[in-house]
């Protein structure tokens, strides 16, 4: 299983037992990632996610993130 996060591990809304805990039962953590978009093939999922930096202050005082321009990773499952 693998989580896709916009932000950083530190903007996370866990607490670091839970982030840790989720690591620890092997789940993938992958940040600055936003899904883009997910297609079926004959061998199994394909997933296009944009990569993201960090950006503005939001109204929850976290840093906002953005799709960076172009960058763009794929990946199949």
């Amino acid at each position: 299983m693998t989580i896709l996060y916009r932000r950083e591990r530190k903007d996370m809304p866990a607490s670091k037992e839970e982030i840790a805990d989720a690591l620890a039962e092997g789940i993938e953590l992958k940040e600055l990632v936003a899904p883009k978009s997910i297609r079926k093939t004959d061998t199994g999922l394909v997933l296009e996610m944009d990569l993201c930096e960090l950006k503005d202050f939001d109204r929850s005082g976290r840093r906002r993130p953005v799709p960076i321009e172009g960058a763009v990773i794929t990946e199949e499952y």
